[in-house]
């Protein structure tokens, strides 16, 4: 099944918030403009940083059934904002989040022997992620990240095993009007 099938598939099938239609419609447009990297089409992963970190703002989909598969807190990078994620870079050492598409890439053992996975940017605003080193892993009591993505450990289990392979994960942010 193609990305724009099974993605398109997922927005017609899921009954989730307000706002998850057009979170899904939006991923589905970049997930096809990108879809030569993605790999993994069974499942895409949603960050919401219009809510805030206290929030669950990342979703897992599966593509054929629309079925929302995993909820879960997030974090943001401090130097992002304290409660939303406001502030982004691209820059090595920024402590800033990055928001846009980007692909799961391999996974490997940290310092602390516990199990992260690179992610791979692919627009102007995150093609540093790999070089950045803004990678997916566990919370380590911390509420917010130098930049990565960081999931409670019992959540980063899941993640890690359902976005391996090359799937597509998009943070979307609504962009400020001026």
């Amino acid at each position: 099944m193609s990305v724009l099938c099974a993605i398109l598939g997922l927005i017609m099938a899921v009954s989730t918030p307000q706002k998850a239609p057009f979170l899904l419609k939006k991923a589905f447009f970049e997930a096809q403009k990108h879809s030569k990297y993605v790999q993994n089409t069974e499942y895409i992963a949603i960050v919401d940083y219009d809510l805030p970190i206290t929030r669950e703002r990342f979703y897992i989909y599966h593509t054929k059934t629309g079925r929302l598969v995993l909820k879960s807190r997030v974090s943001h990078a401090k130097k992002s904002g304290n409660l939303y994620a406001r502030r982004f870079s691209n820059r090595k050492n920024s402590f800033k989040s990055s928001k846009g598409s980007f692909i799961t890439y391999k996974t490997y053992k940290r310092n602390n022997k516990k199990t992260a996975m690179r992610l791979i940017g692919l627009e102007k605003g995150n093609n540093n992620a790999l070089r950045r080193g803004i990678v997916i892993h566990n919370r380590n009591g911390n509420l917010h990240s130098g930049g990565c993505f960081t999931f409670l450990t019992a959540d980063l289990k899941k993640v890690l095993s359902l976005l391996k392979g090359g799937a597509f994960f998009y943070v979307y942010k609504t962009p400020i009007k001026r």
